[in-house]
């Protein structure tokens, strides 16, 4: 066995495959946060970010994920994928803003 036989390459790829999902993951995470914030009806903050600005960061990280998911994913795989995680994040975002609100609430 060499130094670069098949099954270490084969495992880096794998590591490098994992980090590029997770490194989608976490852009995209961030994304839909600065869209979050940006919106009118948000609860994490007092008042919401500029929504211009802020949809523009959102998106240009979705394209981003998109484009770290495609080096993994097929175009359909990648397209669901990122979609579904958005969806998620999207239902998640207002339960935590209740969390928020209900925590001021309490400790006030």
């Amino acid at each position: 066995m060499g130094l670069f036989s098949v099954n270490k390459i084969s495992c880096l790829g794998n590591i490098l495959m994992n980090i590029s999902i997770l490194f989608a993951l976490l852009v995209s995470f961030l994304g839909a946060t600065i869209i979050y914030l940006g919106s009118p009806n948000q609860l994490w903050r007092p008042a919401a970010l500029p929504a211009r600005l802020t949809r523009t960061i959102g998106f240009v990280s979705q394209v981003i994920a998109l484009t770290l998911l495609l080096n993994v994913l097929q175009i359909a795989s990648a397209c669901f994928f990122l979609v579904q995680w958005i969806s998620f994040l999207f239902i998640l975002f207002p339960y935590i803003g209740a969390l928020v609100v209900a925590h001021r609430k309490v400790h006030l």
